[in-house]
């Protein structure tokens, strides 16, 4: 992950949207039968993502402190995601209401490495 104060905030929002059309996408968050595991993720990333785009990016580049910290926050989140989304243990889906690990497939993990480096 790249200093803080060298991230491109706005293709990180890039790529966290791309994230999110990837959930959207997977086959766990389509009705009638939604992955409580699967739209817990979505939902946090979904939420990570608002959290980002509250940021003043004029005084992030200008080295804000609270800027700054937001972003961090921003940061240690989508490193949690990861996280989550690479747990095999099946510990995610036991604290989420579901039936064992979930495969969140190629393209959620590939779009989550993007954000995280």
């Amino acid at each position: 992950m790249p200093a803080n104060n060298n991230i491109n905030i706005t293709e990180l929002q890039s790529k966290m949207d791309d994230l999110l059309n990837a959930f959207g996408a997977h086959p766990g968050m389509q009705p009638p039968s939604v992955s409580p595991t699967v739209f817990f993720i979505a939902d946090f990333v979904r939420n990570t993502r608002a959290s980002l785009a509250q940021i003043d990016k004029a005084k992030y580049q200008a080295g804000d402190a609270r800027a700054r910290q937001q972003l961090n926050e921003v940061m240690g989140r989508n490193g949690f995601a990861n996280m989550l989304i690479s747990d095999t243990t099946g510990q995610l889906s036991a604290m989420t209401g579901g039936g064992g690990p979930v495969d969140f497939g190629d393209d959620i993990r590939t779009k989550i490495q993007a954000v995280v480096a």
